[in-house]
Order: structure tokens, then sequence, then C-alpha cells
């Protein structure tokens, strides 16, 4: 084996040891951005679910207002001046309202469970930012 040869093996087996350290850290960066991405993944997951669960009592307390209103708003009851009313007409047009006010207290008060929950789960990072 000439010297050239030899010269020419022993560089084609650094070359491959050089690429075998470089596939190895790849590999390695790789792994433990796909950690990075996971975990990221899992953190957006759960603000989801929480913030959909608040949006949805959200929803619901809204919906519940807008159907107490609704029903003291038509009420054939109302129609009627308050002096032509009778005592039953007068306690059910109350009787509305106050379960207009309840309802209208309890979307107040989901919307700020909502507004905390959003204030605590903010939208974390893009990826690009934390996994580097």
């Amino acid at each position: 084996m000439s010297m050239t040869e030899r010269r020419f093996g022993v560089a084609v087996f650094v070359s491959m040891l050089l690429l075998l350290a470089f596939t190895g850290f790849t590999g390695y960066r790789a792994a433990a951005f796909a950690r990075c991405q996971a975990h990221y993944n899992d953190v957006n997951n759960e603000r989801t679910r929480i913030l959909t669960d608040v949006g949805a009592s959200e929803r619901d307390a809204q919906r519940a207002r807008d159907d107490a209103l609704d029903a003291t708003l038509l009420d054939p009851s109302l129609l009627k001046p308050p002096d032509e009313r009778t005592p039953a007409e007068q306690q059910r047009v109350r009787d509305l309202f106050l379960a207009y006010v309840r309802a209208a207290d309890a979307l107040r008060a989901e919307r700020a469970k909502a507004d905390a929950a959003r204030a605590a789960n903010p939208v974390p990072p893009p990826p690009s930012q934390i996994c580097s």
C-alpha cells in the first residue's frame, strides 16, 4: 500500500468519524427540540382546555341572562300600565325582573372568572423562541 493510498484511507476514516459525530449531535439536538415542542404542546393544550371550560361557562351565563331579559321584556303583563296590572301580574313582573338581575349578576361573576383565567393562562411564546 502506497503512502498516498494510506493518507486517502486515513482521510476517509477521519471523515467518517466526523460524519458520525455530526450525525449523533444532530440527532441529540433533534430529540431535544422534539421534547421541547412536546412540552409546549402540553402547556398550550392545558391552556386551551381551561379557557374552553371558562368560555363555555361564560356563554351559558350569557344565554341565561339573555333568556331572562327576553322573558322579562316579552311578558304580556309588562305591556299593561302598572296601575292596570293585577297583584299577580305585578308580582310576576317583579319575579321576572329579579330573575334577570340574578342572571346578570351570575354573568358578571362568570366574566370575572373568565378574565382571571385568561390573565393566568396567557398565550405562551412560540416554540421558535423557547426551543432553541
